[in-house]
């Protein structure tokens, strides 16, 4: 077996520079003797430490690498395959892939709208290239482009300005607080300038099924991760494409302590409450909205080997949210809005695995109305041909629950073992008091009519140890599609 080097190609290592990392890792190589199989692969489940990669040697010996932000980092990748160091002194080398990462930085930030992440990358290199005497016009000329983008023409950069391009302000309707640590915020827009997740009309080709999720602005003033006095979230929300386009939009939320941009809409939802919700709201800046996956294949972008008989979705904490999202998929036209081909309809059985915390179990009514609806389904006769509804089976899996809820952001909000007791009542679910385990994994692949698909998503260290499980039972890697939560 000849070595091999995957290169993650998804999320956060691809804002990170994954394509440029790509280019290295084949470019260094190909220089060496031998034959060394590069190529990008999805989500290694690595996020928080990207970008990333997986070496595989000639014995199948797998390694994997994390922070891969130098030409020295990628070299050591390719070292670890094959055995042989690579030469860093080759000139025509070093000039194919300067600034190479930087440009596909810039770039992916461009594409989806993260300004912030984009004025970080112009700005770095232009430092970068002044150090070395070196000429900058058209980055300058392109700094400028996306200072207007940002709603901005000069520094400085401390207020938030009235107009940023791909963004709209939405208003905070009201909040749903579903446990101690997590919310529904359900925000509505009027402007038209919102987008959809479906464009259509005005000469265009039918618009292509597909997950999709925005960006939220935290206006948390002067920050690390740019000039701009915001930082810039994804989020996958749990409403349709329909509603989007009618002007509402809900979002699950996870309150971290720590976290920059979620700390800072609990500190100014706690303000709005305090002052009795007054109707001109909480306003937020939302992105148009962003490709996610692809349907009915759920992968990034439109290539996909295989058309999925059944898909598993493997989720944790707020890895819930792509649960709806592909669920609405099963009626398209009254869900998105959008007529869908039945071939490109999700009418295969989608079973689930759900891990979180006793005290944050998360979207629980939905959970329930899903497994209900399959439950009904199944026993409902004659069935329309290739049809399926609802989830067909749900195992819902209860970690251990924080000791107490001291400083927890929403102390007040309680959940009880009764809440479970409808979930448990049905026929096509169960509750473990358990962790994803190899043996769940093998028991819910073992019902999936192949060729299935399993959508992982939750925190970095759950989709490492999802994947690595799905490795052992022998699921390709073209079959996983991880997304970070």
């Amino acid at each position: 077996m000849s070595p091999s080097v995957h290169v993650c190609q998804a999320g956060s290592c691809r804002r990170n520079g994954s394509e440029a990392v790509l280019l290295e890792i084949e470019e260094l190589a190909n220089a060496l003797d031998g034959e060394c199989k590069v190529k990008g692969s999805g989500c290694l489940g690595l996020c928080s430490r990207g970008p990333a990669a997986v070496s595989v040697t000639e014995g199948r010996e797998q390694r994997s690498h994390v922070n891969l932000d130098s030409l020295e980092a990628s070299a050591n990748v390719v070292e670890t395959a094959t055995g042989t160091k690579p030469r860093l002194d080759d000139p025509g080398l070093l000039t194919r892939l300067s600034g190479v990462r930087a440009m596909r930085m810039r770039e992916q930030a461009i594409s989806q709208y993260r300004w912030n992440g984009a004025l970080n990358s112009i700005l770095d290199e232009v430092q970068d290239k002044a150090k070395r005497g070196k000429s900058s016009g058209d980055l300058e000329r392109l700094l400028a482009e996306v200072l207007v983008k940002s709603g901005f023409k000069n520094p400085p950069f401390d207020t938030m300005p009235s107009k940023i391009e791909d963004y709209t302000q939405w208003t905070l309707e009201d909040v749903t607080k579903l446990t101690r640590h997590s919310a529904v915020f359900h925000f509505k827009s009027n402007d038209r300038k919102r987008g959809t997740p479906n464009p259509r009309g005005g000469g265009r080709s039918p618009p292509k099924p597909k997950t999709w999720h925005t960006t939220l602005l935290g206006e948390v003033g002067k920050n690390e991760e740019g000039p701009l006095p915001w930082v810039e979230r994804d989020y996958t929300p749990i409403s349709g494409a329909l509603e989007w386009e009618r002007g509402t939009c809900d979002i699950l939320i996870k309150i971290y302590k720590d976290g920059a941009a979620t700390s800072w809409l609990h500190r100014v939802l706690t303000a709005w409450e305090a002052s009795g919700r007054p109707d001109a709201g909480l306003k937020v800046w939302l992105s148009k909205p962003v490709l996610t996956l692809s349907v009915p294949y759920l992968v990034s972008g439109d290539a996909a080997s295989f058309s999925p008989a059944s898909v598993l979705l493997l989720l944790a904490g707020t890895g819930i949210v792509a649960m709806p999202q592909v669920l609405h998929h099963r009626d398209p036209y009254g869900k998105i809005g959008i007529s869908v081909p039945k071939r490109h309809q999700l009418h295969v059985p989608v079973d689930m695995v759900f891990s979180c915390r006793a005290d944050d179990v998360l979207m629980l009514d939905e959970i329930t109305e899903r497994c209900k609806e399959a439950s009904e389904y199944a026993n409902t006769e004659p069935k329309p041909p290739q049809i399926n509804k609802g989830l067909r089976n749900c195992t819902l899996l209860l970690t251990d629950a924080k000791a107490s809820a001291e400083n927890s952001p929403f102390p007040n909000v309680t959940c009880s073992a009764n809440d479970l007791n409808d979930l448990k009542s049905l026929p096509n679910a169960e509750v473990l008091e358990s962790r994803l385990s190899l043996e769940i994994v093998r028991g819910a692949l073992a019902k999936m009519p192949e060729p299935c698909r399993v959508v992982v998503s939750g925190p970095s260290a759950f989709n490492q140890a999802a994947r690595n499980m799905l490795l052992e039972e022998r699921v390709s890697d073209e079959a996983i599609t991880i997304l970070e939560a």
